[in-house]
C-alpha cells in the first residue's frame, strides 16, 4: 500500500477478518428503519467496515478492498470519526443508497484508479484533504 498511504497509517492499521460471524448493525439503523428509512446499508452485507485504524473484513482481504478500507481510515482521521459518521448517515438518508454518497464515491473513484494502475502512486491523504477543502464530502 506504500506509497499511497503514509507510514503512520500503515503502521497503525489493524485488520480483523471475521470467520463464521458478521458485524451487527448499530442500534440507530433499526431506529431509522422503524421511521420508514428502508434502503439503509446492512453491516452483514458489507465486505468491510473501517473504524478509524481498525478494519473489519467479512471475507478474504484483497488489495483493492484493503485500499478502500484504508482510504476510509484516512477520511475518518482527517474529518474526525463523529463528523465522518454524521456525514455518512446524513448522506445515506439523503440519497437512499450508501454507494452514492460522497465518502463512498471518493473511495470507489480512487480505488478504481489504484486498481487500473497500482504502480502510478498518488498520496491518498492529499486527495482527502483536497475534497475536505472543496467541501465535497457534504454533497450537493
Amino acid at each position: 500500500m506504500q506509497p499511497f498511504f503514509s507510514a503512520r497509517v500503515l503502521q497503525d492499521a489493524r485488520l480483523v477478518v471475521l470467520e463464521n460471524e458478521t458485524l451487527h448493525n448499530p442500534d440507530f439503523i433499526a431506529e431509522l428503519r422503524a421511521r420508514g428509512f428502508e434502503s439503509l446499508f446492512d453491516m452483514n452485507h458489507l465486505n468491510a467496515a473501517s473504524f478509524l485504524e481498525v478494519l473489519v473484513f467479512h471475507q478474504t482481504v484483497t488489495r483493492r478492498l484493503l485500499f478502500h478500507g484504508l482510504l476510509h481510515t484516512v477520511q475518518q482521521t482527517a474529518l474526525g470519526f463523529e463528523r465522518w459518521l454524521e456525514l455518512y448517515v446524513r448522506s445515506v438518508l439523503k440519497t437512499g443508497l450508501h454507494v452514492a454518497i460522497p465518502l463512498e464515491t471518493q473511495a470507489y473513484e480512487l480505488g478504481s484508479r489504484f486498481a487500473l494502475n497500482p504502480k502510478a502512486a498518488f498520496p491518498v491523504e492529499e486527495e482527502v484533504k483536497a475534497w475536505m477543502a472543496a467541501g465535497r464530502y457534504a454533497g450537493p
